[in-house]
């Protein structure tokens, strides 16, 4: 059933609106910026991002519907079968490796796909290491993406009890979030919204597209039993 999660604005499953949470995710790829240029193989790269979450069979993620325009403001991607979620990400992410190499070899990776893929292999690894040393990579995990006038406040506490609640629903206590953030964000006022900060690792991906130093702040949410 729909969530309402304000006044104006409700969440419908993720499933029904897959362009839409495609649209976001390509125009927010860089800290909340399309990237500049053209990608080769991006669309493997898309389905590798999302792909999962928005299949029919992986109830739970959701998007945040404006109730007076109609317009798709963001989305929340959940993921509670953490195993069988790694087993088809090893599985796409060696279709984007093949395909990425082959153009390499013969000479058609842009300047702009080998600054960003590189990169993202990188990020990639720090994150697999991160999920192992903290002792993570089996618990559910979330990704958001909202629009910024939807990113504070009452929409955005709301897609994260709706992310206990589908976790709950699943038999899981904990998930987890990575949040891109840059130098400076106020890690205390993160951590009373969301939950403990377990990691701390700089994203090369977006610190080099934007300018600036951005971090990937690892999340640990604790599930909230209902009395």
């Amino acid at each position: 059933m729909p969530v309402d999660v304000s006044t104006t604005y409700r969440t419908e499953p993720a499933a029904l609106f897959q362009q839409e949470v495609r649209e976001i995710f390509r125009n927010t790829l860089v800290l909340g910026k399309p990237l500049e240029g053209v990608l080769e193989n991006f669309e493997l790269y898309e389905e590798m991002s999302v792909g999962w979450y928005l299949k029919p069979e992986n109830p739970g993620s959701a998007v945040v519907l404006d109730d007076d325009t109609g317009d798709v403001m963001g989305y929340v991607l959940i993921c509670t079968q953490p195993d069988e979620y790694t087993d088809w990400l090893r599985r796409q992410a060696w279709k984007v490796f093949r395909r990425n190499a082959l153009a390499l070899v013969m000479g058609r990776l842009s300047k702009v796909s080998r600054q960003f893929y590189g990169r993202r292999f990188l990020d990639s690894m720090t994150v697999v290491r991160t999920r192992s040393k903290h002792d993570v990579g089996s618990a559910a995990h979330v990704h958001m993406n909202l629009c910024p006038e939807v990113r504070t406040g009452l929409v955005a506490l709301s897609l994260y009890l709706l992310a206990d609640t589908v976790c709950r629903d699943a038999g899981l206590d904990t998930w987890i979030g990575e949040v891109n953030a840059a130098e400076g964000t106020r890690m205390r006022a993160l951590e009373r919204l969301v939950g403990e900060i377990v990691d701390v690792q700089k994203n090369r991906t977006a610190s080099f597209f934007n300018g600036t130093k951005v971090n990937r702040i690892t999340v640990r949410r604790s599930v909230p039993s209902v009395m």
